[in-house]
């Protein structure tokens, strides 16, 4: 079976990100994910789709605006999201189907296109005051934006840099900023940094020990239509396979129920 895999720039206040691979129609899954999956999420599609032969929809956004979506009718088969909260609230409101799934833990980076050394501590002591810009995502909406929010108020540098500050409505759109340069810096997902051209990038990994924990989770949607085969792909993201994927690009894998009811 030829697959054949697209992603699609949808250009709207959201900056939702498509991805889509083909196949039978049959089963057909419709997957919300966190937008720091973009990258890894073709992949994962097509080694899901080869073996079972079931095709899928991606649809990227922040895990925040995801999940209002869901909220409002939103027919997602499955939700991707990069924290347990968003999940947590769907599931108190009764609309889940199974367990909440911790299948990876993802990793925040310091990212820019020009040199800053291998020390994030180095790299802020020698910031200078004024003249840069830098990007996070929405620390209200994206998890990756809450964690950069937590490490900058960690060393104490947040409310000195917020009059610079350039907020994107998901990893995604901070990736944009830094890869035009439209930023000096940003902080985004490890999984952003970690491709076949990350030689011409210049990253920092943040010590985890200042942020807290990012959970990549996955659920299954109680209105799904397809609750078989989403469930089947949520088996599929714990399985050797997919760790192989998720682990060479950026997520430490794991492989534990946050509720077992």
């Amino acid at each position: 079976m030829k697959l054949f895999i697209r992603i699609v720039i949808l250009i709207s206040v959201s900056n939702y990100l498509m991805c889509s691979c083909a196949g039978p129609s049959q089963g057909k899954l419709t997957i919300a994910s966190s937008s720091n999956l973009q990258f890894v999420m073709p992949l994962l599609l097509a080694e899901f789709e080869t073996q079972t032969h079931y095709s899928c929809d991606a649809v990227f956004g922040s895990s925040g605006k995801l999940f209002a979506q869901i909220n409002a009718g939103a027919p997602f088969d499955v939700f991707l999201s990069a924290d347990t909260l968003y999940p947590t609230q769907l599931k108190n409101k009764g609309m889940l189907s199974g367990k909440i799934v911790n299948f990876a833990r993802g990793s925040l980076v310091l990212w820019s296109m020009d040199s800053i050394g291998n020390s994030a501590e180095c790299f802020f002591n020698s910031l200078p005051d004024t003249n840069y810009h830098w990007a996070m995502a929405n620390p209200q909406t994206a998890p990756y934006g809450f964690a950069a929010q937590e490490y900058l108020q960690h060393i104490q540098r947040y409310k000195a840099m917020i009059n610079s500050r350039v907020l994107g409505e998901s990893v995604s759109q901070v990736n944009q900023f830094i890869y035009t340069q439209a930023v000096y810096f940003g902080f985004t997902s490890k999984s952003s940094v970690v491709t076949k051209k990350r030689s011409q990038y210049h990253w920092i990994e943040i010590p985890k020990e200042q942020y807290h924990e990012i959970q990549q989770t996955a659920i299954v949607l109680k209105k799904s239509k397809n609750k078989e085969v989403a469930h089947l792909f949520i088996e599929f993201l714990q399985s050797s396979s997919a760790i192989e994927i998720l682990n060479a690009h950026g997520y430490t894998t794991i492989n534990y129920t946050i509720d077992p009811y």
